[in-house]
């Protein structure tokens, strides 16, 4: 301890000494543990927690596809369900769950809409998830004639009813049935992400679960002990090509089993990882900065440690001694890189897309903190390793001589430099090729044609009791009385509705058709359609195209011929080079008097962007009153700020009836916003960590140069002295600082591709290996390095021979 104690002493003593040197180190350091906190921080919370359920790993999700037309989703019935659980042997239990949350109406003195799911009545038991409070749900809820009861998520329990445990056995009106209320859920269960009510799927739609030709599910299995994914997807994929055998209606043929946290976490998996990887390149770039400065302070120190030598002091203790100075800064760095990692993380938050599951756990908790020690230890080591083994074994001769003082680093000394400064280089040019290859996929989603406006575009859902409008004549009578009351507002120049607005969600309402003249087996081939119900309006309202044929009327009714409208897409693949119009085709609508009945093209539009910006899927509209789903969502398309007729909207939809409401109130900017936070956080993030990187790796470029010069005069003056010129010394200078250089853009543009490959999920509208982001990143980088060689080369070039000489 007491030799420890020395060692800590005498490494102040000495960084007192230096404290511009000190200053720089702990600023550079602390940049790169305080971003590498904050981003860990949001990786631990949202990735690396075990997730609140019992053997997570043996959890898996399914669903179906059908390679023969290259569809990759296909939801489940639940007569499927059924089937697959009868059959299955890989797995120890499977649960079902809609694709989307539902909205349920809770009734109060003040009704609310909250996100829930039908389940299946062993869905948590699948999961292994406990209540809090009560009990979850049970088999038993889940059977025809069941008592209607109800699991409340945590937040929801806070919220609506102050945390109040006597909730349990109380009766809500739930869409306005009555039912139970018999668990509440801990606050980590949340799934799927934003249900917060949980009643079971039999009671609630039995219509539904007895037809095996409605799709509107997946499926959560737990794999039984001892099996493997791949022989659960073996298995599974063929009992789906087994009843797509025995129903030739069937819309998938094989089946897709993915493990549940891929799902669970959907992109923000590879996202997360890419940026953790970028930040701590980033903090490797910081190493490599202190390093450089301790090896030049080592330099200017070599005449001092062989004194030392000589006169005893042995190599492992001068090596604590020197890795105690890098140990202290690291120290120093880290207390204002957690101070700076407290200061930025909830401005990470904000940035990471809200839909990211658990990021709300995201904090500078024991295990964060235990990060950012562990990344200290290492920066220390990392920093001052190198520095130290070097400099604690001088030449003594060479040290001792009168002129060491000024003599060039030796050639290890001088190696590691040039590799120092080679690595940031490297790994410069990887953050900058990644953040090009974000930056521009940014940009090219943001210049799609989503195929609408989106400007003064305002977007609602209407949201009502459930049974409380079932015959849909009483729905469609609502929705026209809603849209004439907001066509007389001040400001409004159009509204109309629409069964799901644009980008709501990845799932939507997705259809098999067949075209006149197709045979069955032509048929089965067809993608699924994304199928729409709209008023009269609703193409003026969105400012979708119309390139051919007319829009709907109001007197396309039911009981008329049945019409449709299609997208250019749809029309381009099934009749091309012919006129779409008059064209006939027909989907299954159970319900409807249109179910299977020939329906006529009368209009072909513009290719709209429903579930994601990256592609155009073929979109068929039919009209409102002809179709069994009426809108569910108005867009209101105003003269001025969308947001300034809200209030006005809301207080239509309860004026009309008390017992609606005007939910998810958006303006469609904001919508589309939105679905670029992905992208638009990738960008930013790893911009500015590729900014960090150029600035550090400059900056230590000029740091070595503008110390080999100071080193050098006397090299420099005798050159001149003997008449070299001012060109020639710029030229050595500048050459000798941009090879290694060179060599750092050899290896990273390696690393480059590497990233690449990791992001090319993440990526639209380019390739990972995209060249010309490539060579703008080496060019920046490159540029960057010569302005950094350029002024001590530039002092090199002004130096007075004989005054070099003269103080030699």
């Amino acid at each position: 301890m007491n030799g420890l104690a020395q060692d800590v002493r005498y490494a102040l003593r000495s960084l007192r000494s230096r404290p511009m040197l000190v200053v720089v180190a702990v600023a550079v350091l602390a940049l790169g543990i305080g971003a590498s906190t904050a981003v860990f921080s949001v990786v631990d919370a949202v990735l690396l927690r075990p997730l609140p359920f019992a053997d997570a790993g043996r959890l898996v999700v399914a669903w179906q596809r059908s390679p023969d037309n290259s569809v990759p989703f296909i939801e489940v019935s639940y007569p499927d369900y059924e089937d697959w659980r009868q059959q299955a042997r890989a797995f120890e239990a499977m649960a079902i769950l809609p694709t989307v949350n539902s909205g349920f109406m809770l009734a109060g003195d003040e009704p609310a809409q909250v996100q829930g799911r039908l389940v299946s009545g062993n869905f948590f038991d699948v999961l292994g998830a406990r209540a809090l409070l009560g009990r979850a749900l049970r088999p038993d809820d889940d059977r025809a004639g069941a008592g209607r009861v109800v699991v409340l998520g945590h937040g929801l329990w806070q919220r609506r009813f102050g945390g109040d445990p006597a909730v349990v056995g109380r009766k809500l009106l739930v869409d306005g049935t009555p039912m139970e209320v018999v668990g509440v859920m801990p606050r980590a269960f949340r799934y799927p992400p934003k249900a917060e009510i949980w009643t079971p799927v039999v009671p609630a739609i039995p219509d539904a679960v007895a037809n095996r030709g409605v799709y509107w599910a997946i499926v959560v299995g737990r794999l039984a002990p001892g099996a493997r994914l791949d022989q659960a997807r073996t298995e599974l994929d063929g009992i789906v090509a087994r009843l797509a055998q025995a129903n030739p209606h069937a819309a998938a043929t094989a089946a897709v089993v993915t493990p549940f946290a891929e799902t669970f976490f959907g992109p923000a998996r590879p996202a997360l990882f890419v940026l953790l990887a970028a930040v701590l390149l980033v903090l490797l770039v910081a190493c490599a900065n202190v390093s450089a400065l301790l090896l030049a302070r080592a330099a200017d120190r070599r005449r001092e440690i062989a004194v030392r030598l000589a006169l005893g002091a042995s190599r492992g203790r001068l090596v604590r001694q020197l890795l105690a100075e890098s140990a202290l800064i690291a120290v120093a760095a880290a207390a204002g890189g957690i101070v700076m990692a407290h200061w930025s993380l909830a401005a990470l938050v904000a940035l990471v897309p809200a839909d990211v599951p658990r990021l709300q756990d995201a904090a500078l908790d024991a295990r964060v903190l235990a990060f950012a020690v562990a990344a200290t230890a290492a920066a220390a080591l990392l920093a001052g390793l190198a520095p130290a083994l070097l400099a604690s074994r001088p030449s003594l001769a060479d040290a001792l001589e009168s002129g060491a003082r000024t003599a060039g680093p030796a050639g290890a000394p001088r190696r590691l430099q040039g590799l120092l400064v080679g690595a940031e280089a490297a790994m410069a040019l990887v953050l900058l090729s990644g953040a090009g290859l974000m930056a521009q996929t940014f940009q090219n989603l943001k210049r799609v044609d989503l195929g609408y406006d989106p400007r003064r575009l305002l977007t609602l859902e209407v949201a009502s009791p459930h049974g409380k409008y079932e015959k849909a004549a009483e729905w469609r009578a609502l929705h026209r009385t809603l849209l004439e009351r907001i066509d007389r507002l001040p400001g409004v120049e159009a509204s109309a509705g629409v069964f799901l607005r644009p980008l709501w969600g990845q799932m939507g309402n997705d259809w098999v058709f067949t075209v006149e003249g197709q045979s069955d087996a032509e048929s089965e081939r067809n993608p699924h359609v994304n199928l729409e119900a709209v008023t009269s309006g609703y193409f003026a309202t969105m400012r979708i195209p119309l390139r051919r044929g007319r829009a709907f009327t109001d007197r396309d009714t039911e009981g008329g011929p049945g019409v449709a409208v299609v997208s250019e897409g749809f029309a381009r693949r099934y009749w091309p080079g012919q006129d779409p119009i008059g064209q006939r085709l027909k989907i299954p609508l159970p319900g409807s008097p249109y179910h299977l009945a020939w329906l006529t093209v009368v209009g072909v539009v513009g290719d709209a962007r429903y579930r994601e910006l990256q592609a155009a899927r073929l979109d068929l509209y039919l009209s409102y009153l002809q179709s069994p789903y009426g809108p569910k969502h108005l867009v209101v398309r105003t003269a001025g700020d969308p947001l300034a007729i809200a209030p006005s909207v809301r207080a239509i939809v309860r004026d009309t009836d008390r017992d609606l409401l005007a939910e998810d109130v958006t303006p469609m900017e904001t919508v589309v916003a939105a679905a670029l936070g992905g992208p638009r956080f990738g960008a930013q993030l790893l911009s500015a960590f590729a900014l960090a990187a150029l600035a550090l790796a400059a900056l230590g470029t000029y740091g070595v140069m503008a110390f080999l010069v100071g080193r050098r005069r006397r090299e420099i003056g005798v050159r001149m002295a003997l008449g070299a010129r001012a060109g020639d010394v710029m030229g050595l200078v500048l050459g000798q600082g941009m090879r290694p250089v060179a060599a750092g853009l050899a290896v990273g543009v390696a690393g480059s591709l590497a990233l690449g490959r990791a992001m090319s999920t993440l990526l639209f509208g380019l390739a990972p290996h995209d060249a010309l982001t490539m060579a703008g990143a080496a060019a920046v980088l490159a540029a960057a390095s010569a302005a950094a060689c350029y002024f001590p080369a530039r002092r090199a070039a002004r130096l007075d021979p004989a005054a070099a000489l003269r103080r030699e």
